[in-house]
């Protein structure tokens, strides 16, 4: 899934049920990272807070941990459904993925008044993704890996820049590519 889709649609979205079961966000949410990681740090601040623009966010609300190496834990997650190709989907993102970003809601820590802990975590993961897509210096690759939310979808995985996005799909999902190609052919079904 682009980048731009999944920013818009939990942009959109108002229900923590929906963020948690649809957009794999919740507690702990891991964003793995590609590129140089003296970049990635500087997205952040060196006191391990969040760097936000003015808004309904406030500072202290959530806070992340940043991973210098990746592990199993914080990768797509095999769960019965699409084991083959998830298991792909692993490997990629431990080639491609060097570090990660998770974001943890701050239990004991600041609340927003009127909004859910979810609901300021999609806050800060909006403006952090916004963030590594408008870097102008070098581009960031980013993976989401728990965007499928629980439905496991592996196209609902979000990769960043497109072209990782298309060359991830290509590799893990090559079923999916094939069935596009073979559409935009216009090739009847039943000829599949």
């Amino acid at each position: 899934m682009r980048l731009t889709d999944y920013s818009n649609e939990i942009s959109a979205c108002r229900d923590d049920i929906a963020l948690r079961d649809e957009y794999g966000i919740d507690d702990n949410y891991p964003i793995i990272l590609g590129g140089n990681l003296e970049e990635i740090e500087q997205i952040f601040s060196p006191s391990g807070r969040i760097i936000l623009a003015e808004g309904t966010y406030q500072p202290g609300t959530i806070s992340f941990s940043l991973y210098k190496k990746l592990n199993n834990g914080l990768i797509s997650g095999v769960n019965g459904k699409n084991v083959e190709v998830m298991k792909k989907h692993q490997q990629y993102q431990m080639r491609n993925f060097f570090s990660a970003l998770v974001l943890k809601i701050n239990k004991d820590g600041k609340k927003i008044s009127g909004i859910s802990d979810l609901f300021a975590l999609r806050l800060a993961l909006e403006d952090i993704l916004n963030r590594v897509g408008k870097n102008t210096s070098q581009v960031i690759p980013v993976c989401l890996p728990r965007s499928p939310g629980i439905s496991g979808e592996p196209s609902r995985i979000v990769y960043y820049p497109d072209s990782l996005e298309a060359e991830a799909m290509e590799r893990c999902n090559p079923q999916i590519v094939n069935l596009v190609e073979h559409f935009s052919e216009g090739k009847e079904a039943a000829n599949i």
